[in-house]
């Protein structure tokens, strides 16, 4: 969560048709809230705690699990990573939980729904 909060902790195996996913947006958490998280003898791998003397936060990589089925695929286009101004957290961030050959055989792709949602009651 963005205050740094872990809701689920569950080891991912990497497998086809399952993904780990994250906004495309950057995400920062205060470094006084991330402080409790990178400081465990694990840290927090969806912290990227780069150290920046001119910084008052962290990119952060809010992150869940997805399947890659059909209906993912129809609701979701693959797009360029280039256009996502989150990917470089999630990559460091996934550098820290995987191998570099399991990264290699599922490497990161970005999507983007087909469709905006608008929720109508907002």
């Amino acid at each position: 969560m963005p205050d740094g909060h872990v809701e689920m902790e569950s080891k991912f195996k990497p497998e086809k048709g399952r993904a780990l996913v994250t906004f495309g947006h950057s995400q920062y958490i205060s470094k006084h809230l991330a402080s409790k998280f990178v400081r465990r003898d694990d840290g927090c791998p969806f912290i990227h705690d780069e150290d920046k003397a001119n910084s008052e936060a962290y990119p952060l990589a809010q992150t869940w699990t997805v399947n890659l089925n059909k209906r993912f695929y129809e609701t979701f286009e693959q797009i360029d990573e280039l256009t996502v101004s989150g990917y470089r957290t999630f990559k460091e961030c996934m550098k820290k939980l995987f191998t570099s050959s399991e990264l290699d055989k599922y490497p990161i792709r970005c999507y983007r729904m087909r469709r905006e949602q608008v929720n109508p009651e907002l």
